[in-house]
Protein backbone atom coordinates (compact mmCIF):
# COMPACT_ATOMS: atom_id res chain seq x y z
CA UNK A 1 0.00 0.00 0.00
CA UNK A 2 1.23 3.32 -0.95
CA UNK A 3 1.00 6.61 0.50
CA UNK A 4 -0.03 8.26 -2.24
CA UNK A 5 -3.04 6.28 -2.17
CA UNK A 6 -4.92 8.06 0.97
CA UNK A 7 -6.53 10.69 0.12
CA UNK A 8 -6.56 14.15 1.71
CA UNK A 9 -3.50 13.27 3.15
CA UNK A 10 -0.13 14.76 3.78
CA UNK A 11 2.97 13.18 4.98
CA UNK A 12 6.20 15.34 6.16
CA UNK A 13 9.59 13.62 6.66
CA UNK A 14 11.85 15.61 7.80
CA UNK A 15 14.30 12.86 8.93
CA UNK A 16 15.24 11.39 5.89
CA UNK A 17 18.13 9.48 7.58
CA UNK A 18 16.26 7.56 10.47
CA UNK A 19 14.19 4.37 10.09
CA UNK A 20 10.70 5.17 9.65
CA UNK A 21 8.36 2.82 11.42
CA UNK A 22 5.36 2.79 9.68
CA UNK A 23 6.33 4.00 5.99
CA UNK A 24 9.56 2.87 4.34
CA UNK A 25 11.43 4.59 1.90
CA UNK A 26 9.32 4.10 -1.23
CA UNK A 27 6.94 5.65 1.09
CA UNK A 28 5.26 1.92 1.13
CA UNK A 29 3.40 1.22 4.37
CA UNK A 30 4.66 -1.21 6.62
CA UNK A 31 2.67 -4.21 7.75
CA UNK A 32 1.75 -3.27 10.93
CA UNK A 33 0.25 -0.52 9.61
CA UNK A 34 -1.78 -0.94 6.47
CA UNK A 35 -4.51 -1.69 8.55
CA UNK A 36 -4.29 1.57 10.25
CA UNK A 37 -4.23 4.02 7.60
CA UNK A 38 -7.20 2.26 5.83
CA UNK A 39 -9.18 2.60 9.07
CA UNK A 40 -8.71 6.47 9.29
CA UNK A 41 -10.08 6.70 5.62
CA UNK A 42 -13.48 5.46 7.66
CA UNK A 43 -16.23 8.08 7.26
CA UNK A 44 -17.24 7.75 10.40
CA UNK A 45 -14.05 9.75 11.14
CA UNK A 46 -14.74 12.64 9.25
CA UNK A 47 -14.60 13.94 12.77
CA UNK A 48 -11.38 13.09 13.94
CA UNK A 49 -9.69 16.23 14.79
CA UNK A 50 -13.35 17.02 17.16
CA UNK A 51 -13.40 13.43 18.81
CA UNK A 52 -9.27 14.02 19.43
CA UNK A 53 -9.77 17.39 20.92
CA UNK A 54 -12.79 15.65 22.96
CA UNK A 55 -10.32 12.87 24.46
CA UNK A 56 -7.38 15.31 25.03
CA UNK A 57 -10.33 18.08 26.62
CA UNK A 58 -11.51 14.89 29.19
CA UNK A 59 -7.93 13.71 29.62
CA UNK A 60 -6.88 17.00 31.09
CA UNK A 61 -9.85 17.63 33.46
CA UNK A 62 -9.63 14.23 34.78
CA UNK A 63 -6.01 15.39 35.75
CA UNK A 64 -3.91 14.00 33.10
CA UNK A 65 -1.13 16.10 33.68
CA UNK A 66 2.42 16.42 34.92
CA UNK A 67 3.78 18.93 37.55
CA UNK A 68 6.75 20.91 36.03
CA UNK A 69 6.46 23.45 38.65
CA UNK A 70 4.73 23.54 42.18
CA UNK A 71 0.86 24.61 40.94
CA UNK A 72 1.54 24.15 37.52
CA UNK A 73 -0.36 21.51 35.74
CA UNK A 74 0.49 20.80 32.39
CA UNK A 75 -1.87 18.28 30.19
CA UNK A 76 0.58 15.58 28.93
CA UNK A 77 0.46 15.85 24.98
CA UNK A 78 -1.32 12.57 23.67
CA UNK A 79 -1.03 11.77 20.33
CA UNK A 80 -3.72 9.42 18.76
CA UNK A 81 -1.62 8.00 15.81
CA UNK A 82 -0.29 4.67 17.55
CA UNK A 83 2.90 3.45 18.00
CA UNK A 84 2.73 -0.44 16.43
CA UNK A 85 5.38 -2.98 17.45
CA UNK A 86 4.92 -7.08 15.73
CA UNK A 87 4.49 -9.87 18.69
CA UNK A 88 7.34 -10.62 16.91
CA UNK A 89 9.11 -7.76 17.34
CA UNK A 90 8.26 -7.24 21.02
CA UNK A 91 8.98 -10.83 21.93
CA UNK A 92 12.52 -10.26 21.88
CA UNK A 93 12.14 -6.70 23.46
CA UNK A 94 10.08 -8.94 26.33
CA UNK A 95 12.99 -11.83 26.69
CA UNK A 96 15.53 -9.38 26.90
CA UNK A 97 14.20 -7.10 29.48
CA UNK A 98 13.43 -10.14 31.49
CA UNK A 99 17.19 -11.16 31.21
CA UNK A 100 18.42 -7.70 32.54
CA UNK A 101 16.17 -7.46 35.58
CA UNK A 102 17.36 -11.05 36.71
CA UNK A 103 21.12 -9.88 36.07
CA UNK A 104 20.44 -6.50 37.58
CA UNK A 105 18.82 -8.02 40.72
CA UNK A 106 21.11 -10.48 41.26
CA UNK A 107 24.04 -7.73 41.18
CA UNK A 108 22.09 -5.76 44.03
CA UNK A 109 22.18 -9.00 46.06
CA UNK A 110 25.90 -9.34 45.74
CA UNK A 111 26.31 -5.47 46.85
CA UNK A 112 24.09 -5.57 49.85
CA UNK A 113 25.69 -8.79 51.08
CA UNK A 114 29.42 -7.81 50.67
CA UNK A 115 30.05 -10.71 47.81
CA UNK A 116 32.00 -9.84 44.77
CA UNK A 117 30.63 -8.26 41.59
CA UNK A 118 31.61 -7.55 38.07
CA UNK A 119 31.16 -3.66 38.71
CA UNK A 120 34.71 -2.36 40.55
CA UNK A 121 34.32 -1.87 44.32
CA UNK A 122 35.22 1.98 43.98
CA UNK A 123 32.27 2.27 41.64
CA UNK A 124 29.56 1.06 43.56
CA UNK A 125 30.86 2.71 47.00
CA UNK A 126 31.18 5.75 44.97
CA UNK A 127 27.81 6.17 43.89
CA UNK A 128 25.60 8.51 45.19
CA UNK A 129 22.40 5.85 45.45
CA UNK A 130 24.86 2.85 47.54
CA UNK A 131 23.49 2.67 51.04
CA UNK A 132 26.20 1.34 53.27
CA UNK A 133 23.27 0.80 56.56
CA UNK A 134 21.76 -1.85 54.02
CA UNK A 135 24.53 -4.24 53.94
CA UNK A 136 23.14 -7.70 55.42
CA UNK A 137 19.38 -6.63 55.13
CA UNK A 138 17.61 -8.53 52.29
CA UNK A 139 14.21 -8.13 50.63
CA UNK A 140 11.67 -11.50 50.52
CA UNK A 141 13.14 -13.76 48.20
CA UNK A 142 16.13 -11.49 47.42
CA UNK A 143 13.70 -9.61 45.18
CA UNK A 144 15.37 -5.46 45.12
CA UNK A 145 13.37 -4.24 41.96
CA UNK A 146 9.72 -5.17 41.43
CA UNK A 147 9.48 -2.14 39.56
CA UNK A 148 11.86 -1.36 36.72
CA UNK A 149 11.46 0.49 33.31
CA UNK A 150 14.09 0.49 30.57
CA UNK A 151 14.57 3.10 27.98
CA UNK A 152 14.91 1.50 24.52
CA UNK A 153 15.46 3.04 20.83
CA UNK A 154 15.30 0.95 17.79
CA UNK A 155 17.05 1.65 14.65
CA UNK A 156 14.80 -0.62 12.53
CA UNK A 157 16.89 -3.75 12.96
CA UNK A 158 17.89 -3.98 16.29
CA UNK A 159 16.40 -2.58 19.96
CA UNK A 160 18.97 -0.81 22.11
CA UNK A 161 19.10 -0.29 25.98
CA UNK A 162 20.17 3.17 26.80
CA UNK A 163 19.09 3.32 30.50
CA UNK A 164 18.11 1.77 33.68
CA UNK A 165 15.22 3.15 35.98
CA UNK A 166 15.37 1.34 39.34
CA UNK A 167 14.69 3.56 41.89
CA UNK A 168 11.15 5.24 41.66
CA UNK A 169 10.69 4.72 37.63
CA UNK A 170 7.54 6.50 36.43
CA UNK A 171 5.37 6.40 33.24
CA UNK A 172 3.80 3.29 34.10
CA UNK A 173 0.15 4.85 34.06
CA UNK A 174 0.65 6.89 30.73
CA UNK A 175 0.46 4.17 28.13
CA UNK A 176 -2.69 2.78 30.43
CA UNK A 177 -4.73 6.68 30.25
CA UNK A 178 -3.97 7.42 26.32
CA UNK A 179 -5.31 3.64 25.55
CA UNK A 180 -8.22 4.58 27.57
CA UNK A 181 -8.56 7.68 26.11
CA UNK A 182 -8.18 6.21 22.77
CA UNK A 183 -11.33 3.32 23.77
CA UNK A 184 -13.29 6.03 24.85
CA UNK A 185 -13.04 8.10 22.01
CA UNK A 186 -11.43 6.69 18.56
CA UNK A 187 -12.28 2.91 18.93
CA UNK A 188 -12.72 2.63 15.22
CA UNK A 189 -8.91 2.67 14.91
CA UNK A 190 -8.72 -0.31 16.24
CA UNK A 191 -10.63 -2.06 14.02
CA UNK A 192 -9.31 -4.94 12.23
CA UNK A 193 -6.59 -5.35 14.79
CA UNK A 194 -5.80 -8.52 17.45
CA UNK A 195 -4.18 -6.01 20.12
CA UNK A 196 -2.81 -7.30 23.08
CA UNK A 197 -4.50 -6.20 26.54
CA UNK A 198 -2.33 -4.23 28.58
CA UNK A 199 -2.55 -4.10 32.20
CA UNK A 200 0.71 -3.65 33.98
CA UNK A 201 -1.35 -2.93 37.47
CA UNK A 202 -2.42 -6.76 37.81
CA UNK A 203 1.80 -7.18 37.73
CA UNK A 204 2.56 -4.55 39.98
CA UNK A 205 -0.39 -5.47 42.65
CA UNK A 206 1.10 -9.13 42.64
CA UNK A 207 4.48 -7.94 43.12
CA UNK A 208 3.49 -6.18 46.01
CA UNK A 209 2.06 -8.83 47.60
CA UNK A 210 5.01 -11.32 47.30
CA UNK A 211 6.87 -8.68 48.83
CA UNK A 212 5.07 -9.13 52.16
CA UNK A 213 6.46 -11.54 54.61
CA UNK A 214 2.73 -11.07 55.63
CA UNK A 215 0.52 -13.73 54.51
CA UNK A 216 -2.31 -10.78 53.41
CA UNK A 217 -0.85 -7.58 53.93
CA UNK A 218 -1.99 -4.14 54.33
CA UNK A 219 -0.77 -2.03 50.81
CA UNK A 220 -0.49 1.54 50.44
CA UNK A 221 1.02 4.11 47.68
CA UNK A 222 3.68 6.52 49.39
CA UNK A 223 3.28 10.04 47.07
CA UNK A 224 4.97 13.21 47.23
CA UNK A 225 1.43 14.86 47.31
CA UNK A 226 -0.10 17.31 45.16
CA UNK A 227 2.76 19.45 44.20
CA UNK A 228 4.80 16.62 42.95
CA UNK A 229 5.84 15.99 38.89
CA UNK A 230 4.01 12.22 38.61
CA UNK A 231 1.07 13.21 41.15
CA UNK A 232 -1.97 11.61 38.44
CA UNK A 233 0.35 8.74 38.55
CA UNK A 234 0.09 8.61 41.90
CA UNK A 235 -3.74 9.07 41.66
CA UNK A 236 -4.81 6.80 38.99
CA UNK A 237 -2.80 3.51 40.14
CA UNK A 238 -3.87 3.67 43.72
CA UNK A 239 -7.53 3.82 41.75
CA UNK A 240 -6.79 1.02 39.51
CA UNK A 241 -5.19 -1.26 42.22
CA UNK A 242 -7.36 -0.14 44.77
CA UNK A 243 -4.91 0.59 47.67
CA UNK A 244 -4.86 4.01 49.38
CA UNK A 245 -2.60 6.67 48.61
CA UNK A 246 -0.87 8.12 51.77
CA UNK A 247 1.28 11.69 51.94
CA UNK A 248 3.45 12.67 54.60
CA UNK A 249 1.77 13.45 58.18
CA UNK A 250 -0.67 10.21 56.63
CA UNK A 251 1.89 7.74 57.62
CA UNK A 252 4.61 7.39 60.17
CA UNK A 253 6.79 5.13 62.69
CA UNK A 254 4.88 3.96 65.58
CA UNK A 255 6.60 3.59 69.05
CA UNK A 256 7.00 -0.61 68.71
CA UNK A 257 9.04 0.32 65.04
CA UNK A 258 5.79 -0.62 62.88
CA UNK A 259 5.14 1.01 60.16
CA UNK A 260 0.75 2.80 60.58
CA UNK A 261 -1.45 5.36 58.61
CA UNK A 262 -4.45 7.27 59.10
CA UNK A 263 -6.56 5.79 56.33
CA UNK A 264 -10.31 7.14 55.81
CA UNK A 265 -12.49 5.39 56.72
CA UNK A 266 -10.30 2.64 58.32
CA UNK A 267 -9.03 4.49 61.42
CA UNK A 268 -5.16 3.82 62.06
CA UNK A 269 -3.98 0.82 60.26
CA UNK A 270 -0.61 -1.44 60.26
CA UNK A 271 0.62 -1.26 56.75
CA UNK A 272 2.74 -3.89 55.57
CA UNK A 273 3.75 -2.89 51.92
CA UNK A 274 4.17 0.74 50.47
CA UNK A 275 4.99 1.02 47.08
CA UNK A 276 7.32 4.38 46.86
CA UNK A 277 7.02 7.02 44.50
CA UNK A 278 9.51 9.25 46.26
CA UNK A 279 13.41 8.96 46.93
CA UNK A 280 14.03 10.68 50.46
CA UNK A 281 12.47 7.91 52.73
CA UNK A 282 13.62 9.59 56.10
CA UNK A 283 12.76 12.73 54.93
CA UNK A 284 8.78 12.33 53.94
CA UNK A 285 8.66 9.54 57.05
CA UNK A 286 11.34 9.58 59.59
CA UNK A 287 12.65 6.25 60.88
CA UNK A 288 11.51 4.18 57.76
CA UNK A 289 14.52 2.94 56.90
CA UNK A 290 15.06 1.43 60.16
CA UNK A 291 11.68 -0.08 60.01
CA UNK A 292 12.78 -2.00 56.71
CA UNK A 293 15.71 -2.85 57.80
CA UNK A 294 14.13 -4.07 61.32
CA UNK A 295 12.01 -6.07 59.29
CA UNK A 296 8.89 -4.28 59.73
CA UNK A 297 7.28 -2.59 56.58
CA UNK A 298 8.29 -3.76 52.72
CA UNK A 299 9.64 -1.10 50.24
CA UNK A 300 8.55 -1.55 46.66
CA UNK A 301 11.10 -0.28 45.39
CA UNK A 302 13.88 -1.92 47.98
CA UNK A 303 15.94 1.09 49.16
CA UNK A 304 19.57 1.31 47.81
CA UNK A 305 17.96 -0.52 44.17
CA UNK A 306 20.00 3.11 42.84
CA UNK A 307 23.27 1.93 43.19
CA UNK A 308 22.07 -0.24 39.83
CA UNK A 309 20.60 3.02 38.26
CA UNK A 310 24.18 4.91 38.23
CA UNK A 311 25.10 5.25 34.81
CA UNK A 312 28.59 3.91 35.34
CA UNK A 313 27.52 0.96 36.45
CA UNK A 314 24.81 0.64 33.49
CA UNK A 315 28.19 -0.01 31.12
CA UNK A 316 28.44 -3.21 32.84
CA UNK A 317 25.21 -4.67 32.72
CA UNK A 318 26.53 -7.11 29.50
CA UNK A 319 28.78 -8.27 31.76
CA UNK A 320 26.56 -9.15 34.29
CA UNK A 321 24.76 -10.94 32.20
CA UNK A 322 27.00 -12.96 31.02
CA UNK A 323 28.53 -13.47 34.63
CA UNK A 324 25.49 -14.17 36.77
CA UNK A 325 23.51 -15.56 33.92
CA UNK A 326 26.03 -17.53 31.30
CA UNK A 327 24.27 -16.07 28.58
CA UNK A 328 25.21 -13.33 26.27
CA UNK A 329 22.60 -10.29 25.80
CA UNK A 330 19.64 -10.23 23.93
CA UNK A 331 19.15 -6.59 24.11
CA UNK A 332 22.50 -4.36 22.75
CA UNK A 333 23.41 -1.31 24.33
CA UNK A 334 24.92 1.49 23.02
CA UNK A 335 28.94 1.73 23.00
CA UNK A 336 29.68 3.75 25.93
CA UNK A 337 32.79 5.36 27.53
CA UNK A 338 33.77 5.11 31.34
CA UNK A 339 35.91 8.46 31.82
CA UNK A 340 37.34 6.63 34.88
CA UNK A 341 39.07 4.41 32.89
CA UNK A 342 42.34 6.23 31.23
CA UNK A 343 42.25 4.58 27.19
CA UNK A 344 38.23 4.81 27.29
CA UNK A 345 38.41 8.65 28.24
CA UNK A 346 41.26 8.79 25.76
CA UNK A 347 38.93 7.81 23.03
CA UNK A 348 35.72 9.90 24.47
CA UNK A 349 37.70 13.01 24.31
CA UNK A 350 38.96 12.40 20.48
CA UNK A 351 35.31 11.81 19.57
CA UNK A 352 32.94 13.75 21.34
CA UNK A 353 30.61 15.35 18.82
CA UNK A 354 29.22 12.11 18.16
CA UNK A 355 28.69 11.37 21.77
CA UNK A 356 25.74 11.53 24.16
CA UNK A 357 27.56 13.09 27.60
CA UNK A 358 25.36 11.97 30.65
CA UNK A 359 25.81 12.72 34.22
CA UNK A 360 26.33 9.71 36.62
CA UNK A 361 23.47 10.35 38.71
CA UNK A 362 21.17 12.75 36.14
CA UNK A 363 17.71 11.23 35.15
CA UNK A 364 14.67 12.33 33.26
CA UNK A 365 16.84 13.84 30.42
CA UNK A 366 18.34 15.81 33.40
CA UNK A 367 22.45 16.43 32.34
CA UNK A 368 22.11 15.10 28.82
CA UNK A 369 23.80 16.40 26.34
CA UNK A 370 24.40 16.06 22.97
CA UNK A 371 26.92 17.73 20.99
CA UNK A 372 25.62 17.17 17.70
CA UNK A 373 22.25 18.70 17.98
CA UNK A 374 23.50 22.60 19.56
CA UNK A 375 24.37 25.02 16.40
CA UNK A 376 27.92 24.87 14.94
CA UNK A 377 28.48 28.21 16.09
CA UNK A 378 28.21 26.93 19.69
CA UNK A 379 29.40 23.31 19.27
CA UNK A 380 33.25 23.96 19.25
CA UNK A 381 32.96 25.92 22.58
CA UNK A 382 30.72 23.13 24.24
CA UNK A 383 33.03 20.21 23.17
CA UNK A 384 35.70 22.06 24.77
CA UNK A 385 33.49 22.73 27.93
CA UNK A 386 32.86 18.69 28.29
CA UNK A 387 36.33 17.51 27.62
CA UNK A 388 37.52 19.78 30.32
CA UNK A 389 34.51 18.48 32.84
CA UNK A 390 34.92 14.69 31.90
CA UNK A 391 38.92 15.03 32.71
CA UNK A 392 38.85 16.86 35.54
CA UNK A 393 35.69 15.03 37.08
CA UNK A 394 35.96 11.54 35.05
CA UNK A 395 33.67 9.81 37.68
CA UNK A 396 30.74 12.13 37.04
CA UNK A 397 29.91 11.07 33.60
CA UNK A 398 28.81 8.57 31.12
CA UNK A 399 29.37 9.17 27.28
CA UNK A 400 27.62 6.78 24.48
CA UNK A 401 27.79 6.77 21.19
CA UNK A 402 24.62 8.48 19.25
CA UNK A 403 22.40 6.45 17.80
CA UNK A 404 20.13 7.39 14.90
CA UNK A 405 16.79 5.91 16.16
CA UNK A 406 13.71 5.56 14.70
CA UNK A 407 10.92 7.72 14.01
CA UNK A 408 7.02 7.48 14.29
CA UNK A 409 4.21 9.41 12.37
CA UNK A 410 2.73 11.58 14.27
CA UNK A 411 -0.58 14.12 13.83
CA UNK A 412 0.30 17.46 13.39
CA UNK A 413 -3.36 18.37 12.19
CA UNK A 414 -6.48 16.09 11.92
CA UNK A 415 -8.31 18.47 9.40
CA UNK A 416 -7.11 17.45 6.89
CA UNK A 417 -4.77 14.78 8.22
CA UNK A 418 -1.40 15.91 8.61
CA UNK A 419 1.42 13.93 9.71
CA UNK A 420 5.23 14.41 10.10
CA UNK A 421 7.97 11.88 11.51
CA UNK A 422 9.25 12.64 15.39
CA UNK A 423 12.06 10.56 16.97
CA UNK A 424 10.64 7.93 19.47
CA UNK A 425 11.76 5.86 22.58
CA UNK A 426 10.01 3.28 24.33
CA UNK A 427 9.96 2.47 28.00
CA UNK A 428 8.94 -0.97 29.12
CA UNK A 429 8.30 -2.28 32.07
CA UNK A 430 9.33 -5.30 34.10
CA UNK A 431 7.61 -6.52 37.23
CA UNK A 432 9.44 -8.60 39.40
CA UNK A 433 7.04 -11.36 41.39
CA UNK A 434 7.60 -14.41 43.28
CA UNK A 435 7.32 -16.07 39.86
CA UNK A 436 9.75 -13.99 38.60
CA UNK A 437 10.12 -10.80 36.13
CA UNK A 438 6.97 -10.13 34.36
CA UNK A 439 6.82 -7.72 30.97
CA UNK A 440 3.20 -6.48 29.72
CA UNK A 441 2.39 -6.41 26.21
CA UNK A 442 3.23 -2.70 25.76
CA UNK A 443 5.08 0.10 27.23
CA UNK A 444 5.54 3.66 27.23
CA UNK A 445 6.63 5.45 23.87
CA UNK A 446 7.22 8.75 23.95
CA UNK A 447 7.88 10.90 20.89
CA UNK A 448 10.38 13.94 20.98
CA UNK A 449 8.46 17.68 19.96
CA UNK A 450 11.70 18.86 19.28
CA UNK A 451 15.16 17.42 18.10
CA UNK A 452 16.05 14.10 19.95
CA UNK A 453 14.99 14.66 23.47
CA UNK A 454 11.74 12.48 24.42
CA UNK A 455 11.25 12.68 28.25
CA UNK A 456 7.71 14.63 29.14
CA UNK A 457 10.33 16.94 31.27
CA UNK A 458 11.91 18.17 28.22
CA UNK A 459 8.54 18.67 25.91
CA UNK A 460 7.74 15.10 24.85
CA UNK A 461 4.40 13.61 24.20
CA UNK A 462 3.07 10.54 24.22
CA UNK A 463 1.58 7.30 22.16
CA UNK A 464 -0.15 4.42 22.81
CA UNK A 465 2.03 1.49 22.06
CA UNK A 466 -0.04 -1.77 20.04
CA UNK A 467 1.37 -5.21 20.42
CA UNK A 468 -0.22 -6.52 17.07
CA UNK A 469 -0.17 -10.25 16.02
CA UNK A 470 -0.26 -10.10 12.08
CA UNK A 471 -0.89 -13.82 11.51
Amino acid sequence: MHVDSLPSQSIDFSKPESYNEAIDDNLMIRDEYIQFFKNIQNPRLLRLREKAMSADLTAYLEGFTYNVKPNEYNAVPMDFVPRIISRENFQVIEDGIKQRAKALNMFLKDVYSEEKTIVPEELVIGSEYFNPDLIGHLPKNNIFIQVYGADLLYNGKTYYVIEDNLRVPSGVTYPIKIREMSDRYLNVLKRGYNLESYKPWTHLYKAMRDSSWTKNPFMVLLTDGPSGAAYFEHMYLSKIMEIPIVETGDIYVTDSGHVAARIPGEGEVQIDVIYRRVEDLDVFVPGLTKAYIDGKVALVNSPGTGVADDKLVYSYVPKMIQYYLSEEPILEQPKSYNPTIPEELEMAIQNVENLVVKERGGYGGIGTVIPRDHPKSKRDALIEQIKKEITEKPDNYLLQETLDFSTVVTRESFSPLIMRDSYVDLRVFSYYTGDGPQVPPGGLSRFARHGRITNNSSGGGVKDTWIVNLH
